[in-house]
Formats: structure tokens, C-alpha cells, sequence
């Protein structure tokens, strides 16, 4: 079995090959001369709509042997099957052949009829034949959709080809890949795809897509379209993925930036975004709690900083935003628009929120301080009654796994990765590894192991003056992150369980004292 990934800036949805290959939703086996292979045109989508599933009708691609696969090369057929192909849940639509070929005449918007590059000696322009343009797809359901994708779409005339080329691809049969995942040492590659196939696999799971058809002059194509070839090729594919600095967004800006001598950079390098990349990180993922709360937990410092506009690029979306507002000199030297032309291919189920969320501070202080109160509360009492043994126990524990896990993974994130996005980061103060330790103590403490309440009781105060620490610490304008809510939500909690223990222990004395001065009081009257 071998698996392909595609990474959407930072965040991966992944496809299973079991003796064929999918890419970005198209099923590829090579083909044999005893038999020839086929392809399947529909991404067998993730999402489930209202928990039906739907059978679909596919589009096969029947390529003899000898045919290249996303190319106008070889002897490729195509019909459509009539009978269903697979079981997948889709979101809404039906893709079959007759959207595909209405997909396929809609791509080609805005191009003229197909001209010959020809050669300089013809009088025909080298590049003339060319159209390129930035292909921008919509965040999607899935976490792995979230932050968007794009690709560089040309269109060449003269040779009758339409290639996407994706930034995004990464395989689980690269070398040590599970260690250099966790180090933070991935590589990508780039490669080139059918683009009506790889614009009907984001449709087909109702994610939006657009067209902005570049105002590049014909040399400007003819480069971009040599370089994108020559990156393509095996020896020259693959790159240290930074989910930041250096993504799939990031390398489509820079190659055509490339082709324009820097015109792109110069003008947004030095512009303010008014942005960190936690804002867009918040942003993206605002609506599902969980991952929201992973990941502001596990990002640093780092990426508290206000980003350039060039630098928040690192987003599709962003690409096709300041492209639209960019110049660039034309061929007489003045200044014409970057976006020669854009169209809507289409406008994705839901509307995309790009907002800034409001702090959630006020609900992970609420939560804080009502776990917080409940084992203080119930420490009071774990000698008297079970139920509040059995609830100092339970949140405890589970307080201190998850708490002290997520300090070991920060710590470790810092000190033995690459993933230079936790580098520094505060919330160490309050998700202390010390509290790994508390797993085991504190359900000694809670119940007959006398001699673990001082030592369980000893580590909960060192985490509680840590969390105060940081609290405190926040006040110097070199500790700048923004981790209000962890601290709302861990602080309280990390306070509540030093007081629970401390009643733990300090009532288990005065049960002992009482229990022996009665007996003193007995031994004395029969004295």
C-alpha cells in the first residue's frame, strides 16, 4: 500500500493508493499491454451531507499504452460508464461526463483561438500561444481544507495542454517520514496535473474555484512555463516544507515574482498586513473548538509578529486578494494591472468567513474557574464522602494528562524540532511538564497513600507559582505572545488543585489528631 498526501498551506488531506495512484482525486494504474489502465475522474470526497451516502456514475480515462496521463500525448479515450462505480459520500452534486465536459468548455474562458508559437522567424512571438493564470481554491469542511490551495494554470495553444501546477504533494514512503514529521524536516515536490480533473476534484466537494488569468507579456509566459518544467522534473521537485515561510501559496508567488523581476515582492515586502499568522490561523479554524484550542496552545512567539503583505501570501486566498490590487510595468513601461482577467468557476456551498473571531476569553475563564472551584470544592471533602473522592480524582488525573502531556510536547516541540512556529512559547508557564508526575500522585493523595499527599502537594505548588510567574512575567513587553485564553483557562485550574490538595492534607491531619486525642482522653479517665 502506498499513500499520497496533498498539503493545503500547512494542513494535509491525504489519498490511499492500493496498486493504482490518486492524485488530487484522480485514480491513475499504468498501464500494460495486457490490459490498459484507467483513471477515475471524481475525488471520492470526505464530507457526508445530512449521513447519506450516494452512489455516483463515473468518468473513466482509458489510456493505451504509451499514453501519458494529464497530457494531450499518446492515445487517450474517453466514455463514460453507465453503470455505478463506486459508493463515496459526496456533498451535493453529481459529477459525471457531461459536467466534466461542461467543466472543460467553461475553463477555457477568455482564450483566443489557438495560435502557433510558431518561431521568431515566422513573425509569431515565442509566447505568444500561452495563457497563464493563478488558480485559487476555497477553504474547505475539513481541517486539512482549511487554509485553501492554489496552483499555477498554463494553458499552452500550440501544444494543446493544460497543466496545474501543484506545490503540494508529499508521499508516506519518503525516507524516515514519520521522524522528519515530528522533526519538522518535510519535503514536498511540485508536479503538474490536468486542470479541468484537478479543478473538478475541488468542485465536486463543493469548495470554490477561481481564475485569475495573469498580464504577463510572451516572454514573461515562455519563462514561467520553461520554469515550471524544469522544477517539475524529479531531480528538481522537492523542497523543505515551512508551513509559513515556505508552502504551497508561497512557491506560486515566487514563481511568478520570478518571471517579473521582483516586481511583487518590492511592492509588498515593506506593506504592513495589519495581520500576525495567528490572526489568520484563528481566523481559519475559528468554528471547530478543538482544533482551535490545539493549536493556539501549540503555536510560539514566533508567530505573534505583525507579517508584510508579501508574507501573508502564505495563504491562497491572499494570493488572489493582493494580486487583484497589484501593478506591474507594462511594455512601455507604464504601470498595468498584475490580473489581466478573473472569473468565478465556481462559488463553493458556503460563504467563506475571513473575520477576525473575538477573543474566547470569557468562556475558557468561565471553564477555568468552574474545574478549578470543583477540586478545591471536592478536596475539601474527599475524606467524608466517595463522590467527591471519585471527582477530585477524575479531574485531577485528567487535568494533569492533559496538561502535562501538551508541556512535554511544547517542551519537546522547542528543544528537539524544527518546528521554529513553538519556539518560546509562554504557554509552558501554564501547561507545565511538572504536572506529569500529579497523573499517579494524585490519586494516591486522594484515597489511603498517606505518603503521597506532601510530595503531590509540593508539585502542585510549584505549577501554581509557575502559572503566577507567567502571569506576572506578561507585564514585560519581551513576553508579547497572545495567549490570553490558555492563560484564563489554565491558571484558574492550577490554583484550584493546590487548594485541593492542601485541604486533602491538612484534613487527614486534624482526622488523625482528633482520632488520637480521643484515645488519650480514654486512656487518661481509666487512669
Amino acid at each position: 500500500m502506498k499513500a499520497i498526501w496533498t498539503w493545503e498551506s500547512g494542513l494535509a488531506r491525504h489519498h490511499l493508493r492500493v496498486g493504482a495512484r490518486r492524485i488530487l482525486g484522480v485514480w491513475h494504474a499504468p498501464a500494460t499491454d495486457a490490459s490498459p489502465g484507467f483513471g477515475h475522474s471524481c475525488r471520492v470526497g470526505h464530507a457526508m451531507r445530512a449521513g447519506r451516502r450516494r452512489r455516483f456514475a463515473g468518468l473513466w480515462r482509458r489510456v493505451w499504452p504509451g499514453g501519458t496521463f494529464g497530457r494531450a500525448q499518446g492515445n487517450a479515450e474517453w466514455f463514460h460508464r453507465q453503470s455505478p462505480a463506486v459508493t463515496a459520500p459526496l456533498q451535493r452534486h453529481r459529477w459525471n461526463a457531461h459536467t466534466i465536459t461542461f467543466l472543460a468548455l467553461f475553463l477555457g474562458f477568455g482564450v483566443q483561438p489557438a495560435v502557433s508559437q510558431g518561431t521568431p522567424g515566422a513573425g509569431v512571438e515565442p509566447g505568444e500561444g500561452l495563457r497563464v493564470y493563478v488558480m485559487t481554491m476555497g477553504p474547505g469542511e475539513f481541517i486539512w481544507e482549511r487554509f485553501g490551495h492554489n496552483a499555477i494554470r498554463v494553458r499552452d495553444e500550440a501544444r494543446g495542454t493544460d497543466i496545474a501546477y501543484n506545490y503540494g504533494m508529499f508521499s508516506f514512503e519518503q525516507e524516515d517520514f514519520v521522524l522528519r514529521f515530528i522533526r519538522g524536516n518535510m519535503d514536498y515536490w511540485m508536479e503538474g496535473f490536468d486542470t479541468g480533473l484537478t479543478a473538478n476534484a475541488y468542485i465536486s466537494t463543493g469548495r470554490a474555484v477561481w481564475m485569475q488569468e495573469l498580464n504577463l507579456t510572451p516572454a514573461e509566459r515562455l519563462e514561467l512555463q520553461q520554469f515550471l518544467e524544469w522544477n517539475s522534473l524529479p531531480e528538481n521537485r522537492f523542497y523543505r516544507y515551512d508551513y509559513y515561510l515556505d508552502n504551497c501559496s508561497t512557491r506560486v508567488r515566487d514563481a511568478i515574482d520570478r518571471v517579473l523581476g521582483g516586481q511583487i515582492r518590492e511592492q509588498t515586502a515593506e506593506l504592513p498586513s495589519g495581520q500576525t499568522f495567528r490572526d489568520h490561523t484563528r481566523m481559519l479554524t475559528a468554528d471547530d473548538p478543538l482544533v482551535y484550542a490545539g493549536l493556539m496552545a501549540g503555536l510560539g512567539e514566533p508567530v505573534d509578529r505583525e507579517i508584510s503583505v508579501w508574507e501573508e501570501m502564505f495563504l491562497p486566498m491572499q494570493v488572489r486578494e493582493h494580486f487583484q490590487s497589484l501593478t506591474i510595468a507594462g511594455p512601455g513601461g507604464e504601470r498595468v494591472p498584475l490580473v489581466l482577467a478573473e472569473e468565478t468557476i465556481y462559488r463553493g456551498d458556503s460563504p467563506i468567513d475571513e473575520s477576525l473571531p473575538p477573543a474566547r476569553i470569557p468562556f475558557y475563564l468561565a471553564a477555568g474557574v468552574v474545574i478549578g472551584g470543583l477540586l478545591w470544592v471536592s478536596g475539601a471533602s474527599v475524606r467524608r464522602q466517595k463522590a467527591a473522592r471519585v471527582a477530585f480524582t477524575v479531574v485531577g488525573t485528567a487535568w494533569a494528562v492533559i496538561a502535562g502531556t501538551l508541556g512535554v510536547v511544547l517542551l519537546g516541540l522547542w528543544l528537539f524540532t524544527d518546528h521554529v512556529t513553538s519556539y518560546r512559547n509562554e504557554n509552558l508557564f501554564f501547561l507545565s511538564p511538572l504536572l506529569v508526575p500529579l497523573i499517579g500522585l494524585i490519586p494516591a493523595a486522594a484515597g489511603r497513600g498517606i505518603r503521597a499527599r506532601p510530595l503531590a502537594f509540593q508539585l502542585s505548588v510549584a505549577v501554581a507559582a509557575i502559572s503566577l510567574l507567567g502571569l506576572v512575567l506578561k507585564l514585560l513587553p519581551a513576553l508579547d505572545q497572545w495567549n490570553g485564553e490558555m492563560i484564563a483557562l489554565a491558571l484558574p485550574i492550577n490554583l484550584g488543585l493546590v487548594l485541593g490538595l492542601w485541604r486533602i492534607r491538612t484534613e487527614r491531619d486534624d482526622v488523625v489528631d482528633r482520632a488520637f486525642g480521643g484515645l488519650l482522653t480514654v486512656v487518661d479517665d481509666r487512669g
